[in-house]
């Protein structure tokens, strides 16, 4: 598990100083064990504060610390943390075993960590009834299915930090 320290974050969208930031000042600290729900309207940056976060949008780095260390941008920073989006980054045409198969490529996995990563795959996946439809086209998944496989596909690189962006969504 991870430490997360977000110290004064802002950003906005626009570049213009007229335009009032969406995160201003934005401050907080986790310790290891700590889960946190961020709670707002819509529109309010609860989704963009994430997405800084897990290193997918710029901030200046020194707003957030991991670990007590200044990561994002870094590609160190990306196998400590797995972000899950609201709508799963997966492709139809291919198979769950495929996505698995992917994702290891992607991640530039060494044998020894292939191995680990399909093994917590796999136990992922049985624990969320999914091994049926493993060897079935995403197509053929309904988007609970699909979320779950994306989810199974982060969770079994073990991420020290785990960002969910409306995790209930999608789920039964």
């Amino acid at each position: 598990m991870a430490k997360l320290q977000v110290s004064q974050l802002s950003f906005r969208y626009e570049t213009t100083e007229e335009t009032s930031p969406l995160l201003d000042h934005v401050s907080f600290d986790l310790k290891e064990s700590d889960r946190a729900c961020i709670i707002g309207k819509n529109g309010s940056g609860k989704s963009t504060l994430l997405k800084i976060i897990a290193g997918l949008l710029p901030s200046a780095s020194e707003t957030i610390l991991l670990n007590e260390q200044h990561h994002p941008g870094m590609a160190q920073y990306k196998n400590l943390v797995a972000y899950i989006p609201d709508k799963p980054l997966v492709y139809d045409a291919l198979t769950g075993f495929e996505h698995m198969e992917l994702i290891q490529s992607l991640w530039k996995m060494k044998k020894s960590e292939k191995v680990l990563y399909k093994e917590t795959f796999l136990s992922l996946c049985d624990a969320f009834d999914l091994t049926p439809a493993l060897k079935m086209p995403v197509k053929q998944y309904s988007l609970g299915m699909r979320y779950k496989l994306f989810l199974n596909c982060m969770l079994a690189r073990s991420p020290e930090l785990i960002i969910l962006d409306e995790p209930f969504t999608s789920l039964d």
